[in-house]
């Protein structure tokens, strides 16, 4: 079976005969001889779509105790996450001082600026 889907044409060869819907998981197509049936599986793929979404802050806790529990069983890797956290607190602690020094650098070079055409206009 071949359908027209906008200007591309998707050719369907193992079309199940015996389903009234058929879904191509892996191209996220679904073909389907009713409306009733299409509606059907919107409606699914909507529901299952927000499950995912509201398990989220399930699975982030479910992360968060791994990772905790994984501290707690392997000390080694306790101490390298320590480490990760404080080099990643040094770098933000760089981070905001080059920007310090750029506004240094550059309140000191209009004042020099300043003070030099000062000089030429006197």
């Amino acid at each position: 079976m071949s359908v027209k889907v906008g200007e591309e044409t998707m050719e369907f060869k193992q079309l199940p005969a015996a389903l009234s819907i058929a879904n191509f998981g892996s191209s996220g197509v679904v073909v389907s001889e009713s409306r009733e049936a299409m509606n059907a599986e919107v409606e699914a793929m909507l529901r299952t779509s927000k499950q995912v979404l509201e398990s989220i802050p399930y699975h982030e806790s479910v992360i968060a105790s791994c990772d905790d529990m994984l501290k707690v069983l392997n000390p080694q890797l306790a101490k390298e996450k320590a480490q990760e956290e404080k080099i990643g607190q040094l770098e933000q602690k760089v981070s905001g001082m080059e920007g310090t020094l750029t506004d240094i650098r550059e309140m000191l070079s209009k004042a020099l600026n300043g003070s030099s055409n000062s000089k030429k206009t006197s």
